[in-house]
């Protein structure tokens, strides 16, 4: 692929170049290219790791690929778990009465969702070339010039809109940005392995606790588990130092004391309790997503689903912005809303990886509180699974007289008198939905982003029975809602609304027709 790209003449010319080939970078280039937005994919690599640093998809994370309609594809390859761990502690936290119909997370390899996602880009139209390493760039007022180096080839040029790094924690297109990283880099090292176990856990996941730290088992779709050790005898090693299998059957034997007969590991790594954000999500035409913009400790399984969701976020913006549908102050909300997210999450991890590791009498007392907390209070175990599936995201509101929804995740609920049976399927363009259940038709300008449906709503189990209209935003969170009766008031609102998410186009006026007019 590399002598494929050194074929390619400095004239080159896409909408946006994403430096990065793994899960954010190839499912930005889906996102992207769903808009019809020319997409050049570089990864530095040479070829696929096999190793799959990341595992937990959880319930957000498989509602977006409903929207987007594969989440079938993801959960064939998957394990299911009804349950998440918070720092790893005995007590784990069911899932099962959030409301979504994706109430449970997926345990899938990295390797297998990065397999899934370049499918479908490959299948929309993306370009993706590995052995090729961006090296710097030079940005205007109207694109950026791009510096890739393919494996064993002259230096090339590649001219885009916009550049995106997804490059990982260590990105090279941050640092090429100048942007900083601010935050804790780490002293604890903890380590894991993909193996096989002759004498498994009982259940798909696992947690126990000594007082050196804590162990966790988490069962792959292939059968195979990875175990997590954060070893306080061991947390001064550096994460260059190889894992060695003696190691990690010492370890989990001392902490568990059973023999779960580990052997033929695939992968053993050891990582850090790093946790830092960048200080910008954006430099002129260069923006970041992912790793390259946040770090932290895995726990919980929260980094593959923060960066997915960055992307979530960003795709539509960007897409919108380079085709002239979307004001360019929106692409800017990016950051505004994505950086809090980031924190929360940056936060959450902090107290998590203290909680594990936590040493001695102390560390187990700590622990057991926490553990009596969980099984004793409802609300505060609910709490701890909204932070850890990002149900508890709610973006800034644009005003404050907004309605209490706008911000928030949308509920897929069920429709009526509509193209689709539910919200989630109307989705899958990556577009605007408009919900509108006044039983009138709403008068408004039209625009290519925004598909308009006449829908007789709402599944008031989903607790959105008092909703007359409602814009969706592509990423399924709420941009308005209302709650008027009069449709004339409701057109009103929407008129006034609209300007800030779309920009209207010159086009006969689109009247719903109160079964649904989708372009």
């Amino acid at each position: 692929m590399a002598d494929e790209m050194n074929a390619r003449t400095a004239r080159d010319d896409y909408e946006v170049v994403i430096a990065g080939g793994g899960p954010v970078g190839l499912w930005l280039a889906c996102e992207l290219r769903l808009k019809g937005v020319s997409v050049l994919v570089v990864e530095a690599k040479a070829e696929r790791s096999t190793a799959s640093r990341a595992g937990a998809l959880h319930c957000r994370s498989l509602e977006v690929f409903d929207m987007r309609g594969i989440a079938e594809i993801v959960l064939d390859n998957a394990d299911r778990g009804d349950v998440v761990h918070f720092a790893g502690l005995t007590n784990q936290i069911r899932i099962t009465d959030v409301d979504s119909r994706h109430a449970f997370s997926a345990f899938v390899s990295q390797r297998r969702v990065e397999d899934i996602f370049q499918a479908r880009a490959l299948e929309l139209g993306a370009e993706i070339i590995f052995g090729t390493e961006v090296t710097g760039y030079e940005q205007d007022a109207g694109s950026v010039r791009v510096t890739v180096v393919p494996t064993g080839a002259p230096t090339i040029e590649v001219s885009a809109r916009y550049l995106v790094g997804c490059d990982g924690g260590g990105s090279t297109v941050r640092k090429l940005a100048g942007i900083q990283l601010e935050g804790m880099r780490g002293e604890d090292t903890s380590f894991f392995g993909d193996v096989i176990l002759d004498n498994p856990p009982s259940e798909p996941r696992a947690t126990m606790h000594n007082e050196e730290g804590s162990l966790i088992f988490s069962r792959w779709a292939d059968g195979s588990w990875r175990v997590v050790r954060l070893d306080s005898r061991r947390s001064h090693i550096s994460r260059d130092e190889p894992v060695t299998l003696e190691e990690l059957k010492e370890s989990v034997f001392r902490a568990s004391g059973i023999d779960y007969g580990i052997r033929d590991p695939s992968w053993m790594a050891r990582i850090t309790n790093t946790s830092a954000r960048a200080g910008e999500y954006r430099n002129g035409r260069v923006l970041l997503a992912g790793d390259a913009a946040h770090l932290h400790p895995p726990m919980g399984g929260q980094g593959l689903n923060l960066g997915l969701q960055d992307v979530n976020n960003l795709g539509w913006k960007l897409a919108g912005v380079i085709q002239g549908t979307v004001p360019d102050e929106v692409l800017d909300s990016y950051a505004v809303e994505r950086m809090p997210i980031a924190d929360g999450v940056i936060e959450n991890c902090r107290a998590q990886h203290a909680i594990s590791i936590a040493s001695g009498l102390e560390g187990e007392a700590v622990r057991e509180l926490l553990n009596r907390a969980i099984s004793d209070h409802e609300d505060f175990a609910r709490d701890l699974a909204v932070r850890t599936i990002a149900f508890g995201v709610r973006y800034p509101p644009r005003t404050p007289e907004s309605h209490p929804l706008v911000g928030q995740r949308a509920r897929d609920v069920d429709l009526r008198q509509a193209p689709a049976d539910r919200l989630y399927e109307l989705l899958r363009g990556g577009n605007f939905v408009l919900l509108n259940a006044t039983g009138d038709r709403l008068d408004l300008p039209t625009s290519p982003l925004v598909d308009q449906y006449d829908v007789a709503l709402i599944d008031a189990a989903y607790g959105w029975q008092n909703i007359t209209a409602a814009l969706i935003r592509p990423d399924g969170y709420v941009a308005w809602a209302s709650e008027a009766t009069d449709s004339e008031r409701v057109t009103e609102e929407l008129r006034q609304e609209l300007p800030h998410w779309v920009i209207p186009i010159d086009a006969p006026v689109l009247t719903g027709s109160g079964t649904g007019a989708a372009r």
